[in-house]
């Protein structure tokens, strides 16, 4: 009996220091420790839990949903297994299973502002917002001062036409965080909405003013000028959002048309002005927009895993670094698509090697490529999307800053993929001209395919 406490105490301090490091991002690790843990103490349903979660971030998600299931078998009632498994199964795609999941934690604990939190989301993203309404105020209630909870909350309202509920939600959330750039963001949407053009352009210069400066909000700025016939204004901000975000054709079509706009606003055409300024937009149906708040990590991976099994075809990408866990991202691409990727830099290459080696069985191909001075964030195919990333994952978005992630179509990034070709095809000379130095050249990481298997050096 001794032993076995022994066993159960060392058992429990490997699992809470396997916890620590998958919140520090050293995944594999974790996943090392967390497995040891286990293996002392099998029959400890949080071990079982814990292993669960390491291995989600890993991306081994059948083998997570194996973990929170034997977990459950040693306990029916264990709440945070119920809710790994929704995770799990989000990860999965199946939103059925995972809302049964988080629907049975919220049972088990409806104090749990976590379960309330993963529901609300969940319901969210299905576009259920009167459910997702009722778990928001839920877990608001757990955590009052979670402004980013009231945010979301906020966003529902919007949604669903509620939005003198929206309003007041988000004035709430600036009065206990009134530097937060975002809020004054959705409250601009608002105001927008209800025709208030005067308090929405206030919110976009406080949002502005805060940090928050994005090409929606001068676009958003440009169309409320247009609105009032100041096109001079309006042209300065689609120029700035042209400028912050050259690949949003949207933006392109209104600089253009706001300076048709003045060509014939000074020719006298009066006809011409009030056609012209029907032709302006707010937002693009072409494009998809997935807005981060600092600190939602979940939300944010989420969303990349989602949208990554979306891609089909031929798969390119340019990205300022990999380290092994980008490669749990890129094996959320099917498998039916041959992957090539400009980096700028890989971190822990023998690692990375070993990953890429392993994530692209049974795929056509799978190519990196290390060139100097990448500093961009996308991936995608021209058969269907580009996603732009934009941001480090890890840290500007979910740490430190807000974000918006976007799904983009072919035509809005073809001059992307003609630089990204344009990339790959260059030689080591032509590089060290560019960026005038000798140590300079193109390394080609890793490559595979189903005829060879074989890594590739150069």
């Amino acid at each position: 009996m001794r032993t076995r406490t022994k066993f159960h105490e060392a058992a429990g301090c490997l699992s809470d220091i396997g916890v620590k490091l998958k919140n520090e991002g050293m995944i594999d690790e974790a996943v090392t420790i967390s497995e040891i843990a286990m293996q002392l103490d099998p029959d400890d349903g949080r071990n079982r839990v814990n292993l669960g979660h390491a291995y989600v971030d890993q991306g081994q998600i059948e083998k997570a949903i194996s973990e929170y299931e034997k977990a459950l078998e040693l306990d029916p009632n264990l709440e945070y297994a119920y809710d790994g498994l929704g995770g799990a199964y989000v990860r999965k795609g199946l939103l059925d299973k995972a809302i049964g999941y988080f629907r049975k934690a919220v049972e088990l604990d409806p104090k749990s502002a976590v379960a309330r939190k993963n529901l609300a989301g969940i319901y969210m993203d299905n576009e259920l917002y009167d459910e997702a309404i009722r778990e928001w105020k839920a877990a608001s209630e757990l955590e009052p001062n979670n402004m980013a909870i009231l945010n979301e909350l906020g966003i529902c309202y919007k949604n669903e036409g509620l939005l003198d509920k929206a309003i007041a939600t988000f004035r709430l959330a600036i009065l206990h965080d009134p530097t937060d750039p975002i809020y004054h963001d959705n409250l601009g949407r608002v105001h927008n909405l209800k025709g208030f053009l005067k308090e929405a352009t206030k919110e976009y210069r406080l949002a502005i003013r805060f940090g928050g400066e994005t090409a929606s909000i001068h676009n958003f700025l440009g169309n409320i000028y247009a609105e009032s016939n100041l096109f001079s204004k309006a042209l300065k901000e689609f120029t700035k959002a042209t400028k912050l975000d050259p690949n949003m054709q949207l933006f392109k079509d209104n600089f253009i048309t706001v300076q048709a706009i003045i060509a014939s606003q000074e020719s006298g055409k009066l006809d011409d002005v009030r056609k012209k300024r029907k032709e302006l937009k707010i937002a693009d149906d072409r494009s998809q927009e997935a807005p981060i708040i600092k600190g939602q990590e979940n939300k944010a991976e989420n969303t990349i895993e989602k949208w990554f099994e979306e891609l089909r075809g031929e798969v390119i990408g340019e990205l300022a670094f990999v380290d092994k866990t980008t490669f749990g991202y890129l094996d959320s691409i099917p498998k039916s698509c041959g992957l090539r990727i400009i980096v700028s830099n890989i971190k822990e290459e023998d690692v990375c090697r070993e990953k890429a080696r392993k994530y692209s069985r049974n795929r056509p191909y799978f190519e990196i490529i290390k060139i100097p001075k990448i500093h961009k964030r996308w991936i995608g195919s021209q058969q269907n999307f580009f996603i732009d990333i934009g941001a480090d994952l890890k840290m500007d978005a979910l740490g430190h800053s807000t974000h918006t992630i976007r799904k983009i179509q072919p035509q809005d990034y073809r001059e992307e993929s003609e630089q990204f070709e344009k990339l790959w095809k260059v030689s080591d000379e032509e590089l060290k001209h560019k960026y005038g130095s000798n140590n300079v050249s193109k390394t080609m990481f890793f490559s595979t395919s189903q005829t060879n298997g074989e890594d590739a050096k150069k």
